[in-house]
């Protein structure tokens, strides 16, 4: 693929140093078939992880690589203060890349030619490809695949985002504001270019990477923190609608077994069939989600089954439930504000 433009890569790495390797390894070989770039490592935590990075950012022979001190005040914190660091050098794309994530050698090309033929995008987020198993693993696959080329999406999740340089540096204070909530802060950035642009974001097919993703019980408490973050930053009343289908989700083992034997019995047909109605209407919505994303994705069907799908949809449910008790029991604060703010 033939040179096309100059990118700006934040990477924040809070003890994250162990990581980097990869990561800069990855950004070098996707350099070479673009015209330019910088690397700005936001790096702390523990003693060590700054000069590792430090190290680790001299190596780096593609373009420059800056590393900064991270203070421990958060990655939006990181992000602001590695965007301050190239805010007098304007790039036509500007990529926000989490230090776990490696991009493919083609993705940074594909996203910035997907970009120049697409006015209508802020950006772009990537294809994960999770080789890990387990619990969650067709949850992921079927998702992310029917998010790909999804029109008018107002966010798409971290790990990677290209974004129009353009829009983002006559905005970048406000774009890197103090964030809401402690989670969902990549999110948040994408919310923000979209509530001042009026543009939105796909996931592009050709952009993609790896990183690492919780399985099995783990998964659980990962999605739980989300959910939970989800639910202080917006009133569970806005999401009523998608509360409303986890625990229909939620319910279906014993939902379902008990529609049909009550629907064995005459008298119970007024509450039977109305509960067999939903929980059919459910188990189709989703095996409608889950044929979509075999059609977009071949990945999905080679090594998934709707079966690992309902079970994955189970577990995702649940941990929406369990966000929901978090934020009426656990004492979550909300969110501090709303969009972005209209100064630094």
């Amino acid at each position: 693929m033939s040179p096309t433009t100059n990118v700006t890569v934040l990477v924040p790495a809070w003890n994250d140093a162990r990581e980097l390797p990869g990561t800069l390894d990855a950004l070098a070989r996707a350099a070479s078939t673009i015209d330019g770039i910088e690397v700005v490592v936001a790096a702390g935590g523990e003693p060590g992880q700054y000069e590792e990075a430090r190290r680790l950012g001299s190596e780096f022979a593609a373009g420059p690589c800056t590393v900064i001190p991270q203070r421990p005040l958060g990655k939006m914190r990181a992000l602001r203060e590695a965007m301050e660091t190239v805010s007098s050098r304007p790039a036509r794309y500007l990529l926000v890349l989490d230090a776990d994530t490696r991009i493919d050698a083609d993705g940074l090309a594909a996203a910035t030619v997907f970009l120049d033929q697409h006015a209508e995008l802020a950006g772009i987020g990537g294809l994960f490809r999770w080789d890990v198993p387990g619990v969650g693993a067709t949850h992921d696959r079927v998702n992310i695949a029917c998010q790909t080329l999804e029109v008018g999406l107002t966010s798409v999740s971290g790990g990677a985002i290209m974004l129009r340089g353009g829009l983002v540096w006559p905005h970048w204070q406000q774009i890197f504001a103090e964030h809401d909530y402690p989670l969902h802060i990549d999110y948040q950035i994408c919310e923000r270019i979209a509530a001042l642009t009026g543009l939105s974001f796909v996931v592009h097919p050709a952009f993609t990477m790896q990183t690492p993703r919780a399985r099995g019980f783990s998964f659980l408490e990962s999605e739980r923190r989300h959910h939970r973050a989800m639910f202080a930053r917006a009133p569970i009343a806005s999401s009523g609608r998608y509360v409303a289908g986890a625990a229909l989700t939620t319910a279906l083992p014993v939902l379902a077994p008990l529609a049909f034997a009550a629907g064995l019995v005459p008298v119970l047909w007024p509450v039977a069939l109305p509960a067999a109605f939903l929980c059919a209407r459910r188990v189709w919505l989703l095996k409608r989600r889950y044929d979509r994303a075999c059609r977009v994705d071949a990945a999905v069907a080679s090594s998934s089954s709707f079966p690992a799908f309902l079970r994955d949809e189970w577990v995702f449910a649940f941990s929406a439930l369990l966000g929901v008790a978090d934020r009426f029991f656990a004492g979550v604060e909300p969110a501090s504000f709303r969009g972005y703010r209209s100064g630094p």
